[in-house]
């Protein structure tokens, strides 16, 4: 078959496709096609109030520095908790829009806000062969108007892409229960996912599950392997799964298995899961303490925020997961369905594991359940045919209610176009030619000024590194909250500045921020 014919064979497919989908399910598409026009509104609305902050800004001058000096890397950001590596999918993601953007850092945020629309037609298109086209469309509807899904999309982060790849994860997990060969698109995805975040393990181990649960189901049918191939296609998703962390672990043995002495922190010396002098009893009791504070969050606070009443979200979270459980059991006796046993062996998983968890959880690490609790509800909602407009109306209700955070779109202090005049005002008052360097003090205590290092990478200014402290002509000090005491911090570049210097202070309509301006006395 020719290219030609090939491309005109998809074609036709995916006209036929939507034709039939119109003709049978106008209702839902509907559903779907309004969930896309108001999630992609509150994605992009005021969008230019994105977050810039240290993180954002290393990576941006991180994959800048890909296409401006072919610099290529082979690990990716550095992780919080254990100060490890992840891998670099996150910064090959940023490059093509960031080289359309640049020197604008907003081409990655305008990416993240495409792709996470792109998962509300996905939750819809992808869900429908999983739990059904009208519980599909309500899935893609809760995406759309989930507060969480739109904070996280609306600024460039690695883990902002977990829910779309968690969403095709668990698609191609019920497509490879009914036919191996799709192991390798989940090895592939898993790649990406650990990728993302390091807590994207559980996602991972719940495809873990899902295998074994095909063992155990065709034990004994010798003919079903060999019909299959299962063991070949299962060879594939590994195989697919080490490529994606080949980069990694080159980086790992040139620099002493640098990210596996981490890992062994993260789970022994920091004690985030298991403390080291804990006993096996200890550690089993503080986990069954956590249970029901992560069974609030996991189940309740992650889809509806506002309710941030202890008790009553730990009560709601436990009656959601009893609900769940009970739902999912009953509906086992009518049909089996391996999407519904993925999505509550999900969310149990994430449970039991997350209660050893010993630091605070955000809601950035279990972004891989938000696509599982939209089908889950999306299914109960759609399961009664009588009744089911009006109970999904009353349920969308309470679901904006939980939802509404208008906070999302204030101005905000902390946005590439606060930061853009920062900067500006620096070049402004900074002599042509001469060295300069800069810290910045506030709530984030991030020293090092990475975001705003990266917008004065992009002028033809001598800006130094820390390193360099001491050749700098100018010291820019930018106090965040305007009035920061910070000759009593402890940073280099500040308590090493000569004290022989002339002083400026700059100010910014309209900004709680200060710039103090140090200059060597007598240049």
């Amino acid at each position: 078959m020719s290219k030609n014919s090939w491309f005109t064979s998809i074609f036709e497919k995916c006209k036929k496709a939507l034709a039939d989908e119109w003709k049978y399910h106008r209702l839902e598409v509907g559903m779907v096609v309004a969930a896309l026009v108001v999630g992609a509104v509150l994605r992009f609305d005021k969008i230019e109030q994105a977050m810039f902050l240290s993180d954002q800004g290393r990576d941006a001058m991180v994959v800048a520095d890909i296409f401006r000096h072919g610099d290529l890397v082979f690990v990716g950001p550095v992780t919080s908790v254990g100060n490890m590596y992840l891998g670099p999918f996150y910064y090959y993601f940023m490059l093509p829009w960031l080289l359309v953007s640049y020197p604008s850092p907003m081409g990655p945020v305008i990416g993240v806000a495409i792709v996470n629309c792109i998962a509300i037609v996905l939750m819809y298109a992808l869900g429908q062969k999983m739990v059904g086209h009208r519980a599909a469309a309500i899935a893609s509807v809760l995406l759309s108007l989930s507060s969480i899904a739109v904070e996280y999309s609306r600024f460039s982060w690695n883990p902002n892409l977990t829910i779309i790849g968690a969403l095709l994860l668990y698609y191609f997990l019920c497509r490879a229960w009914e036919n191996p060969r799709y192991w390798w698109v989940n090895g592939l995805l898993m790649g990406l996912l650990l990728q993302l975040h390091y807590v994207n393990l559980i996602p991972v181990a719940v495809a873990g599950l899902v295998w074994l649960a095909q063992i155990w189901t065709h034990r004994g049918e010798k003919r079903w392997y060999t019909r299959t191939d299962f063991w070949r296609q299962t060879l594939m998703g590994i195989g697919v799964l080490a490529v994606t962390f080949v980069p990694l672990v080159l980086f790992d043995w040139k620099h002493g298995w640098f990210n596996i002495s981490a890992l062994s922190h993260v789970f022994v010396q920091e004690e985030s899961f298991v403390a080291a002098d804990a006993s096996v009893a200890t550690t089993l009791m503080s986990a069954a303490k956590n249970v029901w504070g992560r069974v609030g969050h996991v189940a309740t606070t992650l889809m509806w925020p506002t309710l941030d009443i202890y008790y009553p979200r730990v009560i709601l979270g436990a009656a959601i997961v009893v609900f769940s459980l009970a739902l999912s059991w009953e509906r086992q006796k009518l049909r089996f369905s391996p999407a519904r046993n993925i999505l509550v062996t999900t969310v149990m998983l994430s449970v039991i594991i997350l209660a050893f968890y010993q630091h605070s959880l955000f809601n950035h690490y279990i972004l891989y359940l938000i696509p599982v609790w939209c089908w889950w509800w999306g299914d109960v909602l759609a399961w009664n045919k009588q009744w089911w407009a009006y109970i999904t109306g009353a349920f969308m209700l309470l679901f904006v209610a939980g939802n509404w955070r208008p906070t999302l779109y204030r101005d905000n202090p902390m946005s590439i176009a606060h930061q853009q005049a920062v900067v500006d005002k620096i070049i402004e008052h900074l002599p042509a030619g001469e060295t300069y360097n800069l810290v910045a003090v506030g709530e984030s205590r991030d020293y090092a000024a990475q975001n705003y290092r990266y917008l004065l990478s992009t002028k033809r200014s001598r800006l130094l590194d820390s390193s360099e402290s001491d050749k700098a002509q100018h010291l820019f000090i930018i106090d965040e909250m305007g009035d920061t005491d910070f000759y009593g911090t402890p940073i280099f570049e500040i308590i090493t500045y000569p004290e022989e210097r002339k002083s400026e202070t700059l100010t910014l309509p309209g900004q709680n921020v200060k710039i103090y301006h140090w200059e060597h006395s007598g240049q």
